[in-house]
């Protein structure tokens, strides 16, 4: 069994939001690389993924009026757009990456960006706007596993699962290090919206050996192996997963954005979650997640699916 060190890792939201901070500096223009930018606090708070959110956007608004030439689009829009996402201001970060957007050339824009708005066109309910932002994105550049994962979602959103699971098995391929566990458990999910829960499982298998102390793939592993009934092996995982939710450090950075993603297959997780309370009666996880699905009015306060 896999002893998990003290959980103080990000949830997926922060390590998406720090690959992002890493793929962005890519896109800095020569002129901002001959500014050294480095050398301005401004610029080295914007693109920090550590800092509040307030902090960040106060930071990137600073760089894009005192110095245009380093704080470029990519950089002073697209990471204030990130830190607008962190604080759960959607609007705000579709009105950042839109201006970042129209501050380009014709057929100059970053993928990143394309992917960025895409990203939060989709979680706006723009489900068309999500998919022809994503498409230039894929089309600008196909290794993008960002864009791809992206475009996946708003394949299934649109009712396309198999050309949903063709952008993931893509993105899959494609990632690399411990972006490809969280990529596995996107996939698996899309397995199990189209009831075949064995693939999902070897998905989820692979996605906790490279994570194995990450509390939200924790828990779609338990769900999986809970709706794969008694055959599916769940007292072991969902323990590993009842014991990490036990921390206070991982019930925090457990962000409410990660858990709402959770809960997008309302009807399988409260299939799941009615033979959590048969089986698990008492574990503090399992009511914190019929909080969340009661919240959802996914099902009643009593815990019965209709």
């Amino acid at each position: 069994m896999t002893r998990c060190p003290p959980m103080s890792g990000a949830s997926i939201f922060w390590s998406r939001i720090a690959v992002a901070a890493g793929v962005l500096a890519l896109w800095l223009s020569a002129a901002a690389v001959k500014a050294q930018p480095y050398r301005d606090p401004d610029y080295k708070t914007c693109v920090d993924p550590l800092p509040s959110a307030e902090t960040v956007i106060a930071a990137c608004t600073a760089l894009r009026r005192h110095s245009p030439v380093i704080g470029t689009p990519d950089v002073a829009f697209g990471y204030r757009g990130q830190a607008h996402e962190r604080q759960g201001d959607l609007q705000g970060a579709l009105a950042d990456y839109d201006e970042a957007v129209r501050l380009f050339p014709a057929n100059a824009t970053p993928a990143y960006l394309l992917a960025l708005r895409g990203s939060v066109r989709l979680a706006l309910g723009d489900v068309a706007g999500a998919k022809a932002d994503l498409d230039s994105a894929v089309r600008l550049d196909p290794r993008l596993v960002e864009a791809r994962e992206s475009r996946a979602l708003a394949r299934r959103k649109a009712g396309d699962l198999q050309g949903a699971l063709s952008d993931m098995d893509e993105a899959v391929r494609l990632a690399d290090g411990s972006f490809s566990g969280f990529t596995l458990a996107q996939r698996a999910r899309l397995f199990r919206a189209q009831g075949d829960i064995t693939a999902a499982l070897a998905d989820l298998v692979e996605a906790t050996r490279i994570l194995p102390c990450h509390l939200a793939i924790g828990a779609e592993f338990c769900w999986t192996r809970l709706l794969a009934g008694p055959s599916g092996g769940a007292s072991k995982v969902c323990k590993v997963t009842e014991t990490l939710a036990r921390s206070p450090d991982a019930l925090v950075r457990v962000e409410s954005a990660e858990l709402t993603r959770l809960l997008e297959d309302q009807p399988d997780a409260a299939a799941a979650l009615r033979r959590a309370l048969t089986a698990e009666t008492g574990a503090p996880w399992v009511y914190r997640i019929r909080t969340q699905l009661t919240e959802a009015q996914a099902i009643p306060p009593n815990g019965v699916a209709p």
